[in-house]
């Protein structure tokens, strides 16, 4: 498993955009697509699409 890491500020914008807490998340992956956090607290992944500022998958 990859070391999750910090959210950027444009990161955190978009998890606010998305109705998420930037303060619970981490970046686990990230490409030109898609956002991949994950809480915290119970490792629940979340995939973002950065285009249409939705999740996609929980």
């Amino acid at each position: 498993m990859k070391q999750p890491k910090k959210l950027t500020l444009k990161n955190k914008k978009l998890l606010a955009d998305v109705g998420l807490n930037p303060m619970e998340w981490m970046n686990y992956f990230e490409d030109d697509i898609y956002l991949h956090v994950i809480r915290k607290t119970d490792r629940a992944v979340v995939i973002i699409d950065k285009n249409e500022r939705e999740i996609t998958r929980q």
